[in-house]
């Protein structure tokens, strides 16, 4: 039961956020941070269970860290060999607009929002009556999902030139890839026991692209 209302909540969260408009989406990101907060006190997980354990932070920061440098310096690569795959519509902005985003849009509005969602409550429910294999792959594919909105909007111009993409693809490989990375993230929550490692990790990579944007909008 507990599983079934968490999933149909981030179901219908995913719903919100691609049908409410921009000036709207702070107004949807509160109102779904405070759904996830009275669902974890009415299925009395701990914080252990949901990855925040104060014990565990430096832990899942060491963790984290280097594959965030890994994450930077393959960015850099590829920036250096080709600048135009980061052309991303989205982020074409000026610095300020550059480092609102990845300071205070991202980690508020999108990276501690989901990691919250599907490796704090989700995983922390599946894996506290079910096993760890089976709460890692329903969260990483529920977080492949949770982007088929966003990835219909996704420009990726930059990276392939000629004949335009079916949506379908793009859609579908976004699942994909983010249901992969879904659950890296996921394996991290685990090998660290905090939430701390997936937050920062995931923070790196969004950051990493909008940041190598700015600089490809830029030349």
């Amino acid at each position: 039961l507990y599983t079934l209302i968490v999933v149909s909540t981030l179901s219908i969260a995913s719903v919100i956020f691609s049908k409410v408009s921009n000036n709207n989406k702070l107004v949807a990101t509160l109102v779904l941070y405070f759904s996830i907060c009275l669902i974890v006190a009415l299925t009395k997980l701990s914080w252990t269970n949901v990855g925040l354990s104060k014990d565990l932070v430096l832990k899942g920061a060491v963790t984290a860290l280097p594959f965030m440098a890994v994450v930077i310096v393959g960015g850099l690569i590829v920036f250096l060999i080709n600048p135009e795959t980061f052309k991303d519509s989205r982020y074409q902005t000026d610095l300020k607009t550059m480092l609102t985003t990845i300071f205070l849009v991202l980690p508020l509005m999108t990276v501690i929002l989901e990691e919250l969602a599907f490796r704090g409550l989700l995983f922390g429910t599946l894996s506290t009556y079910l096993t760890q294999g089976y709460a890692l792959l329903v969260s990483s594919i529920s977080f492949g999902v949770w982007h088929i909105f966003s990835a219909s909007n996704l420009d990726v111009s930059g990276i392939v030139s000629g004949n335009a993409i079916p949506k379908v693809l793009i859609v579908l490989t976004v699942v994909i890839a983010t249901s992969i990375a879904g659950a890296f993230f996921t394996w991290l929550r685990i090998k660290s026991g905090s939430l701390i490692a997936p937050i920062l990790l995931h923070w790196t990579i969004n950051s990493t692209g909008v940041v190598l944007a700015y600089f490809a909008w830029s030349k």
